[in-house]
């Protein structure tokens, strides 16, 4: 699926450099160079881009047809001299009008929808991103998640944007199947890391928790892909102090619990030797991260720490000593300012 879409994102890229530099004037040109639309001009725009993005969606699995159904509606966008007004009311009108495409089941139409609105980066397109969510298309998904991780510095002041991407993004984490599709969404969904004093990142942590949850309902299940959470833990780390009190105690026990899988991973006769590095750098890690979020609770977490050794000659006295350390740790969280069941 993913060669899929690099060989789409390839061929997308060679119709933009190819398409030719004169073309007779776009109907839409004076619209766009207006520092006010009327609301009579504003529907003429969308009466445009309505029979733009039908001949998209109905285009289907045409890659010719596609490609300048896509043309026509991002040339608008590149006229020389198009307003910040224009623009932003031009974005809006095409998001909206291609959400029932991004969130529809024609995999290849979709992906173009989500492909223009990530060429626009425009504020505008981000409730139209945050649905595209929703989609059945891993593809589609993961296109959403990168194209809004661009959009982080446009929509950092906006509250109820954050919140409507943020809110789609924790769903959309909380039940994601593929890795790549979830690493791309801990990435979206972690502001701080690209928007330096991000004003809303209690939102953040708030979406953290609830894909951690998810994502430790599908590890309780039986899913053996403990590592794949790397990203979460890092972007729970920057967010854990500015996330409210009862945020804190489910990032950190979510931590702790992403521990306790990791060592049963470990400690799995099953697994060969050679494949338990990353699971110690990603125990340390964790290990590592608690401590930290507990000294920004204003306490510490006074447990011995893991000492993990793949060739050692027996691991049975490390299994015992991780399981008195993640017995501590269990007792820590019970206490304050947690209070952990």
């Amino acid at each position: 699926m993913m060669q899929r879409i690099f060989a789409f994102l390839c061929a997308f890229s060679f119709c933009l450099l190819a398409a030719a530099p004169a073309r007779a004037q776009d109907s839409l040109e004076p619209l766009m160079k207006l520092d006010k639309l009327t609301r009579g001009q504003r529907a003429t725009m969308e009466a445009e881009v309505s029979l733009r993005v039908n001949r998209l969606r109905e285009a289907g699995t045409n890659a010719q047809q596609r490609s300048e159904a896509r043309d026509r509606i991002l040339r608008t966008a590149a006229i020389k001299g198009a307003t910040a007004a224009a623009l932003d009311a031009y974005s809006e009108i095409c998001a909206e009008q291609l959400t029932g495409i991004v969130t529809g089941d024609q995999l290849e139409t979709a992906m173009d929808a989500v492909l223009i609105l990530g060429q626009f980066g425009n504020a505008n397109t981000a409730d139209t991103l945050a649905a595209g969510m929703r989609s059945r298309q891993p593809a589609v998904r993961l296109m959403c998640a990168r194209a809004i991780c661009r959009l982080h510095d446009q929509i950092k002041d906006d509250q109820k944007r954050c919140n409507t991407v943020l809110r789609a993004l924790g769903r959309a984490g909380a039940r994601e199947s593929d890795e790549h599709v979830l690493r791309v969404t801990y990435q979206a969904a972690d502001f701080k890391a690209t928007v330096r004093n991000f004003k809303f990142a209690e939102l953040s942590a708030r979406t953290l928790a609830e894909i951690f949850q998810g994502r430790l309902e599908q590890l309780d299940s039986g899913s053996r892909d403990e590592l794949r959470d790397e990203y979460g833990v890092e972007a729970a780390a920057r967010c854990y102090a500015d996330a409210a009190r009862e945020d804190r105690a489910r990032l950190i026990s979510s931590l702790a619990r992403f521990m306790e899988h990791a060592l049963a991973r470990y400690f799995d006769p099953d697994v060969a030797t050679e494949s338990l590095p990353p699971v110690v750098r990603y125990v340390s890690r964790l290990e590592e991260v608690i401590h930290e979020m507990a000294k920004s609770s204003g306490t510490s977490i006074a447990c011995d720490r893991l000492k993990l050794n793949p060739r050692a000659a027996s691991r049975s006295d490390q299994e015992a000593a991780s399981r008195r350390t993640m017995e501590c740790i269990r007792n820590a969280l019970r206490g304050d300012p947690w209070k952990i069941g």
